[in-house]
């Protein structure tokens, strides 16, 4: 659980989050391998791009989405990743976690 101070700074207003480890370069340079991320789980709309955590029926996977008409747009950082969409008819391929609002790495 995270800490309500902390919560409060990031304008987190939720109980709903949760601590998640990154992992695979997709997301590079943006997420490292092995970075920590906190994720906002009221948000399981995409209403403006951001970087999300989706659940698909690969797992886990972070990446930035954009909404676009019909669908989101699915971004990786990383130009060696090809983006891909997830049309509003075909969303049960992917469903939205929540948002991503903090980020750590160790130093």
């Amino acid at each position: 659980m995270a800490c309500p101070f902390f919560l409060s700074q990031l304008g987190v207003h939720t109980v709903k989050v949760a601590f998640v480890s990154v992992k695979g370069d997709s997301m590079q340079p943006t997420l490292e391998d092995g970075d920590m991320i906190l994720v906002d789980m009221s948000y399981q709309q995409v209403h403006k791009e951001g970087v999300y955590l989706l659940y698909t029926e690969d797992g886990l996977m972070t990446k930035r989405l954009k909404p676009i008409k019909g669908g989101i747009k699915v971004v990786s950082d990383n130009p060696e990743y090809p983006s891909w969409e997830i049309l509003a008819s075909t969303q049960e391929q992917a469903r939205v976690v929540g948002k991503i609002v903090w980020f750590g790495r160790d130093i």
